[in-house]
């Protein structure tokens, strides 16, 4: 993760250190922080006074539960963010709460905020214009479990196997009598060509 990274560490609550910070944060491309927001105002780091001091900048904040209520401007960490916002009961099929391991959320959002500061880049290339970026753990672990929050109900009546969350109903996966398969069409007529050419039945579809 930090491969090829020029690594500094500063005092910034020192009267050296925060001009330090304020002279890094005027020439930089991009600002991140991590910090609660309140901290980031108080450091100097937030939007309002990184784009007075540097306006070609991209601004990116990471939060756990973004800026709005109930939750917005707490800390968090990845396990509670996944029991919090319904992730772990999805990935335990709706029944029993289990999680993911590898910090999903910590990782994902940290992706997710990168890929919105390359697009801020990438516009402040092409228009001249910057964005503030903003990512959190909340949104992210939305954006992982969407198919499962949404629970789509296609207009034959197929619904998702409470067992195979995170599939589609033409994107699912298949037990076999040696494995699984993967079954991923693109609309419901490959689906079922699929199935009858594999002599799959599914009896949670109705025929």
């Amino acid at each position: 993760t930090n491969r090829n990274k020029l690594s500094i560490g500063v005092d910034v609550k020192s009267e050296p250190g925060a001009a330090l910070l304020g002279r890094l944060t005027g020439t930089a491309d991009v600002v991140l922080t991590n910090a609660l927001p309140e901290a980031s105002a108080r450091l100097g780091v937030d939007w309002a006074t990184v784009a007075a001091r540097n306006p070609s900048a991209c601004h990116v904040s990471v939060l756990g539960f973004g800026r709005l209520p109930p939750f917005g401007g707490r800390r968090v960490v990845d396990a509670a963010a996944q029991a919090l916002s319904g992730q772990a009961l999805a990935e335990g099929g709706g029944t029993e709460p289990v999680g993911c391991t590898g910090g999903l959320l910590d990782n994902g959002t940290g992706w997710l905020a990168a890929l919105g500061a390359i697009a801020s880049l990438y516009q402040r290339q092409r228009t001249g214009r910057v964005s503030a970026v903003e990512a959190s753990l909340l949104n992210t672990s939305a954006f992982v479990q969407l198919l499962r929050m949404a629970d789509p109900q296609p207009v034959d009546g197929a619904a998702l196997d409470p067992d195979r969350w995170g599939y589609a109903v033409d994107q699912r996966l298949y037990r076999l009598a040696d494995g699984w398969v993967c079954a991923a069409a693109s609309d419901t007529g490959q689906h079922r060509a699929f199935e009858a050419d594999a002599g799959v039945v599914d009896e949670d579809v109705d025929p």
